[in-house]
């Protein structure tokens, strides 16, 4: 997963069912006191694995980006938007989702992005569709079957 270049996006997808205790251990590790507060705070153990696994990952890319910093060393706040970024390297950029057991995350260099993740089976109701989608992602799934 290294970025050998600054125009690169690196995207990491994990499928729960494949996380054994122990590397789901290794990735809590790594989280710090807000995150592993964070993560108390869920009631059931998938979405607690879930968080565990998506915040583990992001250090662990956020470490092969710039591997000057161990995972346990990233520090985050959040913006004005309220969007999570990276202390010490303001122009890393990154992006957590995840979705019936599967967590990802996008890291770049010097521009914002986004990632999300939806389950297959997940039904949406067509007059969302222009709100939430850029027009030319409108008229492709216009084009889809219901």
């Amino acid at each position: 997963m290294s970025m050998q270049d600054r125009a690169e996006i690196v995207v990491a997808v994990l499928p729960m069912a494949a996380v054994a205790a122990p590397e789901l251990e290794r990735l809590a590790a790594s989280l710090d006191e807000v995150e592993r507060e964070r993560a108390k705070r869920f009631r059931f153990d998938k979405h607690r694995d879930e968080f565990m696994a998506a915040h583990g990952l992001k250090r662990r890319m956020l470490s092969d980006a710039d591997p000057s910093l161990a995972p346990q060393a990233w520090r985050f706040q959040t913006t004005l938007a309220g969007k999570p970024e990276v202390v010490q390297r303001p122009d890393l950029y990154f992006n957590l989702t995840h979705c019936d057991g599967l967590v990802a995350c996008a890291v770049t260099w010097d521009m914002p992005l986004g990632l999300d993740a939806e389950s297959l089976d997940r039904e949406v109701p067509r007059e969302l569709i222009a709100h939430h989608f850029a027009p030319a992602e409108v008229a492709a799934l216009s084009d889809c079957p219901p």
